[in-house]
């Protein structure tokens, strides 16, 4: 059973595709497009890891993570950044 939560953001849609079939063999995972739209999926996907493009527009991986360590409850989420 798929138990841990991964969120994957990734603004090129073949690589986010791509990201999906293969994490999702063993995980649950969701993917959002752009940093705005993780921030809404967030909320009820409540991941246990998130895999951020640090290459993404208009707001890149990593400066979506600084904003997020500031907002309780998603200070501790784990990440891995890809380039």
């Amino acid at each position: 059973m798929k138990t841990e939560r991964l969120l994957v953001v990734e603004d090129d849609p073949d690589n986010l595709a791509l990201f999906l079939v293969l994490l999702g063999e063993n995980y649950q995972v969701m993917g959002c497009g752009s940093a705005a739209e993780a921030l809404l999926a967030l909320e009820n996907f409540k991941p246990d890891l998130l895999v951020l493009d640090v290459g993404m527009r208009p707001v890149d991986g990593l400066t979506f993570l600084i904003g997020l360590r500031v907002v309780p409850g998603y200070e501790t989420i784990p990440a891995i950044a890809l380039t």
